[in-house]
């Protein structure tokens, strides 16, 4: 999933944090990743939350900043990954996922 959205056209991980960053403090927290959650229809226990905190934590302060968000969604293998290209569009705005082999 990292490797996927790093390939996307439009995927910078500036732009990820800013979208979780909804009050602009340059760090994340729980309820920053609550809201963020909530918002795309998931409800997070108090568990899940501290162990998203614990994943990308570096320095141990309950808060993620940038430099630990990105290392958290940076791939290990995104030196090997091949760039993808734009998605395909159908006539009615829609976005094909589909991939022709």
């Amino acid at each position: 999933m990292k490797r996927t959205l790093e390939n996307s056209y439009d995927f910078t991980s500036k732009k990820a944090f800013a979208a979780i960053d909804d009050w602009n403090y340059g760090y994340l927290d729980q309820n920053n990743i609550k809201r963020f959650l909530r918002g795309a229809g998931h409800v997070a226990t108090k568990s899940a939350l501290v162990g998203i905190l614990r994943r990308f934590d570096i320095d141990g302060d309950a808060r993620i900043n940038l430099k630990e968000f990105e290392l958290g969604v940076k791939s290990t293998l995104t030196i090997f990954a091949a760039p993808s290209k734009p998605p395909r569009v159908n006539s009615n705005g829609a976005v094909n996922t589909k991939r022709s082999s």
